[in-house]
């Protein structure tokens, strides 16, 4: 932030009344624990639920409470009189362990396979697959609006996959050289699925699972959140010519041939290449691989890990949120 604008919130400040420096003070202090914090995830879906009460079925807000029924609190709409409760048509809706959802965000917190997971909160591996993938799926659209300053952009890529799926005729080894070769015949090369991943030096981080590396892709998942004239960090990609003179922003080729990996001393793509890094390790050996159709909801959750200040409080309150936005 530059030096004017923050004086100006300095100035701001002062013309604040008390209960508003109240409520600053209240959101900047990390050690704040207020009692809603330590109510469970479900407790906190139903409280965003009833400051922002709106009917799964006709989204009538015109909603009042209508009992409880194994503790959970119903509701009913008065415009189409039916009944639903807070999980009602929701990515969590029909998910019979509630009471296991706050144990499993531990797991998920601390990058844990399906297994370990499991074991962890006594269910079964059905079970664990099922609550995984539908706390993953709200946190598939949790990604930076914006990036600042210097940006970075980079694909990877990950071998294609069918894990999980039935009927192969012809499986193959996860891992290994993407060519086959058996008696001397060779085998057509497996197809390898590109992930974008564009980063700033701030933290903020957006990623995108792509068909193939194209400006028309790039264009799609960066516009709107890169400003124009930014510096943007890139290796020598004709797509990253093309992408960079539609959203006028100054692009610093990394020409990685020319053994010049850094230029002017702070132009470089070393911070998209470590979470490059960071990402196949996880998905690959920790999470012994995952299919590519589940690939955006995995991406989703590395994003969530991959900040330093999360904790099972913000976590929680991250997903219990998802209930008062949409």
């Amino acid at each position: 932030m530059e030096g004017f604008a923050f004086t100006q919130i300095l100035e701001s400040i002062q013309r604040l009344t008390p209960e508003q420096k109240q409520c600053i003070k209240e959101l900047l202090e990390p050690n704040n624990h207020s009692p809603d914090q330590s109510k469970s995830l479900f407790d906190r879906i139903e409280a965003n639920f009833c400051s922002h009460p709106r009917c799964p079925y006709c989204e009538s807000k015109d909603v009042l409470k209508w009992g409880k029924q194994v503790n959970k609190q119903r509701f009913q709409c008065k415009e189409c009189t039916k009944t639903f409760t807070a999980l009602t048509n929701t990515e969590l809706s029909g998910v019979h362990y509630i009471d296991v959802l706050d144990q499993y965000l531990e797991c998920m917190l601390a990058g844990m396979s399906l297994r370990k997971a499991a074991r962890h909160c006594t269910i079964s591996l059905d079970t664990s697959f099922h609550i995984r993938h539908r706390l993953m799926s709200l946190l598939v659209n949790n990604k930076s609006e914006h990036l600042e300053g210097i940006v970075e952009i980079d694909e990877t890529f990950f071998r294609l996959s069918h894990k999980g799926e039935r009927g192969i005729k012809k499986p193959r080894k996860r891992g290994g050289s993407s060519v086959y070769k058996k008696k001397g015949i060779k085998h057509p090369r497996v197809k390898q699925v590109p992930v974008l991943v564009a980063c700033d030096r701030q933290g903020n981080l957006t990623d995108a699972v792509l068909t193939r590396v194209s400006s028309d892709e790039l264009y799609q998942h960066l516009s709107g959140r890169i400003k124009p004239e930014t510096p943007l960090c890139a290796d020598a990609h004709l797509a990253h010519e093309h992408v960079s003179k539609r959203l006028k922003v100054i692009l610093k080729e990394i020409v990685s041939s020319s053994k010049n990996a850094v230029l002017d001393g702070v132009f470089h793509i070393q911070h998209v290449n470590g979470y490059h890094s960071t990402l196949k390790r996880w998905i690959n050996c920790t999470l012994c691989g995952v299919a590519t159709k589940n690939l955006t909801k995995y991406l989703g959750w590395r994003r969530i890990l991959s900040d330093d200040s999360l904790s099972k409080a913000t976590f929680t309150e991250r997903i219990a949120g998802y209930w008062a936005l949409n």
